[in-house]
């Protein structure tokens, strides 16, 4: 969803996006979960969010995009991924 948003000229930001690169002796990584280490977000317009549901035989990807201001759901998608893939 974030590339068909890009592509339709809307601008994406990650939200869990660190203010520096984050080494460590298991990693390096720029995404965090230590909100003491987020960067600044911009406003806000649209989340794109969603779940993903395990199953024997694959996966079910649930996603949707969320108006920030009336909480709206603008679109939403399901897709089957299989296990084999």
């Amino acid at each position: 969803m974030i590339t068909e948003a890009t592509k339709r000229g809307f601008s994406t930001q990650e939200f869990k996006l660190s203010n520096d690169i984050i080494v460590s002796n298991e990693s390096d990584r720029v995404l965090t979960r230590d909100i003491d280490q987020l960067s600044n977000i911009e406003r806000v317009d649209f989340y794109i969010t969603g779940t993903m549901v395990y199953q024997e035989s694959g996966a079910v990807v649930n996603a949707r995009i969320i108006n920030a201001r009336n909480k709206n759901i603008v679109a939403a998608a399901t897709r089957f991924f299989p296990a084999e893939l």
